[in-house]
């Protein structure tokens, strides 16, 4: 939790989660000491509250009903506080083996659009998908994700924040220290020196979460949908 005393919403000091509004889900850091009963959760809450004397109101949203560590703890907040769920979401995909034995669990319809696309998208001979690992190289593919991302989502009229300057600075720095040990992953799909769609993550070695995402402009999505047609009548 973050305390911003110059958060307010009219006369009223707020305290929320310092996530700056553009995180997607939330969980305390004190989850991992608590043993995850109800009755420790709420031990736990009376001695947040004499923490909090003097400010107005406490503003928990986005929050995951249970933590991000290997043991799954239950969130000792979710269990103390009366909650309901939220209208967001998100789509957790569990590996239980390689990829080709997680890519056979799916329909069979789904693994056919999968190998459509990426037949469509290797018809040209320097289409190639990338985990880059080159420093340099990293930061610069980046800047062209920051400018495909941020031109999509002020097309479509979102809230977005991600292109101002302490957020891009936030991200640029968190790749730089991270490439090397892998706890930051950046993948992409290049044809030629054309940036075509490109993929922003962290990771451990139980999971990988995916952050920021983006996709080339007008030009490559008609030439895409143009190949597309064709694989599709070739079929």
């Amino acid at each position: 939790l973050g305390i911003d005393p110059q958060r307010r919403a009219e006369t009223l000091t707020l305290v929320e989660f310092a996530d700056a509004g553009v995180v997607d889900y939330n969980a305390p850091i004190v989850s991992r000491y608590c043993p995850g009963d109800a009755a420790s959760a709420r031990r736990l809450w009376k001695q947040v509250r004499l923490v909090l004397r003097g400010y107005d109101v406490l503003r928990i949203d986005k929050m995951l009903g249970r933590s991000l560590d290997g043991a799954q703890a239950p969130n000792p907040l979710k269990q103390a506080l009366h909650t309901q769920d939220c209208e967001m979401y998100g789509n957790q995909i569990e590996l239980h083996g390689n990829w080709e034995q997680w890519r056979h669990t799916l329909d069979k319809r789904v693994r056919k659009e999968f190998e459509r696309c990426w037949r469509v998208f290797t018809r040209s001979e320097e289409a190639r998908f990338e985990h880059v690992h080159d420093p340099d190289l990293a930061l610069e593919l980046f800047a062209q994700m920051e400018v495909q991302q941020s031109a999509r989502m002020h097309e479509t009229g979102a809230d977005y924040r991600l292109d101002e300057a302490p957020y891009r600075a936030f991200y640029k720095q968190a790749l730089a220290d991270g490439l090397a040990d892998g706890s930051v992953v950046l993948t992409v799909l290049r044809d030629g020196e054309a940036l075509v769609a490109s993929h922003y993550g962290i990771a451990n070695a139980r999971r990988y979460i995916a952050l920021r995402t983006s996709t080339g402009g007008a030009a490559t999505e008609t030439e895409t949908n143009s190949q597309t047609d064709k694989d599709m009548g070739d079929r």
